[in-house]
């Protein structure tokens, strides 16, 4: 497995820009890992909630629905050194073929 990495990507719907790599890994992360180097932060229990689904999932793509718009995350497995088009993934998102991976937005209090 040393010539594979493993990318965190999201998108985001209130920005057009498409998915984004946020993180690289050289391992499949844990939750902490993801917690402290990507855009999920440590101390927000909704990106507790999302870095833990992707784990369990082992990365597959899982969305926060908030106000009206959407936050998506998912983890791929590339072979180091291969092109990564983040075209060939769908600009709407993932998580909305199936409803067991949406995710209310908890708003902090």
């Amino acid at each position: 497995m040393e010539n594979t990495v493993f990318i965190l990507l999201f998108l985001n719907s209130s920005r057009n820009n498409g998915w984004t790599v946020d993180t690289i890994f050289s391992h499949f992360p844990s939750v902490e890992e993801i917690l402290d180097h990507s855009c999920l932060k440590s101390s927000d229990s909704n990106d507790i909630e999302m870095a833990k689904k992707l784990v369990e999932t082992k990365g597959w793509p899982h969305r926060f629905i908030y106000k009206n718009k959407f936050f998506e995350c998912m983890i791929v497995e590339k072979e180091l050194g291969k092109p990564l088009d983040l075209y060939e993934y769908l600009r709407t998102g993932y998580a909305d073929m199936t409803e067991s991976r949406q995710i209310e937005y908890k708003p902090a209090k």
